[in-house]
């Protein structure tokens, strides 16, 4: 009985055992394919992580070459505002001077003006006295001719008269010559300006309208210097006007440049995130990935622990088989031995019986008489 129960206990681990053993081969083959999911994953991983590692190379080389064309648009179109400005600081100087110049040109042709107007005043005071002169000899020399005793008596002789006859004609060579010279000024003056000298011929030729046409030249040319200011102011308002919208232009570009570049900063910093988290998830894929390295390698250790204790096992299957059925044998030998005493003692009985004729014989050999038998 001892040994029945050994061999059903081994029979029961060897069972156990390969039930294991299938346990075990099935838990491989399902961390196999699920190691070869996940170097799958993990080889997809990496290749995301190299392609968004591209893309964001890609991107920070975009960015890079963004602001250096953006940095040097600012500063070309900063240079050029800056050269505009100076072109224009240097233009407005420039105009400026003219301006002055013209206000000089204007004082001197006023005080040219003044001077031709006095030379007039004073040529038609000569005239005028010369006129006087010239009238009141011939009205000397008209009484003279009448009254010559009278003249003689008040001392004047014709010499007196001769003399201021010559000087009188003197006095309207020399005016003459200065009307000649007059004359020319205003030819000259005309280049300078036109209505000063058409101004002067007329004062040449009426000296009355002289104070009248001063008065209107000077009110035209401080209308043409209101006018000349006004075009220089509206031509500076223009270029500052144009300059203010490239300015503006410059600015509505410039915050454009600055919203691509912080869209394409988010655009960075979410790549960069996700390559953070990708980083993260790999590390925490490399930490399973040991992980089940160490329970692999653990199962092949309990694997071939197993197959050493199979190994065994199965060494020792053959003696123990050879062990059960010669134990088989012998409780067959031990079952027939009893038989042949069963067999043994009821022939005994019978042949007791047939001596003991008292006694009742039984043909068949029951049960009970046999224990009977047996326990006496």
């Amino acid at each position: 009985m001892t040994y029945s129960a050994e061999q059903l206990k081994w029979s029961m681990k060897v069972e156990n055992l390969s039930n294991e053993n299938e346990d075990l081969q099935k838990n491989l083959s399902q961390l196999r394919e699920n190691y070869r999911a996940e170097t799958e994953d993990q080889d997809c991983i990496r290749r995301s992580i190299k392609e968004k590692d591209k893309e964001c190379k890609e991107l920070q080389k975009s960015i890079t070459k963004l602001l250096r064309t953006c940095s040097e648009k600012n500063e070309d179109k900063l240079k050029k505002l800056q050269m505009e400005q100076i072109r224009l600081t240097v233009v407005e100087l420039a105009l400026r001077r003219e301006l002055e110049s013209c206000r000089l040109e204007v004082d001197s042709l006023r005080h040219e003006n003044i001077d031709l107007l006095n030379s007039l005043n004073g040529l038609s005071m000569l005239n005028e006295s010369t006129h006087i002169s010239s009238k009141l000899i011939e009205f000397i020399k008209g009484k003279a001719s009448h009254n010559q005793l009278q003249v003689t008596q008040q001392g004047l002789g014709g010499q007196f008269l001769i003399e201021s006859d010559m000087k009188v004609w003197g006095f309207k060579r020399r005016i003459q010559n200065l009307t000649r010279n007059l004359e020319t000024i205003p030819t000259l003056v005309h280049e300078k300006s036109s209505p000063v000298a058409s101004n002067s011929h007329l004062t040449s030729m009426n000296p009355d309208v002289s104070t009248k046409l001063n008065k209107q030249s000077s009110e035209e040319l401080t209308r043409t210097e209101i006018k000349t200011e006004r075009l220089l102011t509206s031509l500076l308002r223009e270029k500052l006007y144009s300059k203010e919208l490239e300015v503006e232009q410059l600015q509505a570009e410039v915050s454009a440049a600055v919203r691509g570049n912080g869209i394409l900063r988010c655009e960075v910093q979410n790549a960069m995130d996700n390559i953070s988290f990708l980083t993260h998830r790999l590390k925490d894929l490399e930490l399973q990935m040991l992980k089940k390295d160490e329970i692999e390698s653990r199962l092949r250790n309990d694997i071939q622990e197993s197959m050493k204790e199979l190994a065994i096992l199965r060494g020792v299957l053959p003696k123990v088989s050879q062990e059960r059925d010669l134990m088989w044998e012998e409780k067959k030998i031990e079952g027939l031995d009893e038989d042949v005493l069963l067999k043994e003692g009821q022939i005994t009985i019978l042949k007791d019986t047939l001596n003991n004729n008292n006694k009742s014989f039984d043909l068949l050999g029951s049960v009970d008489s046999i224990s009977e038998f047996l326990r006496q």
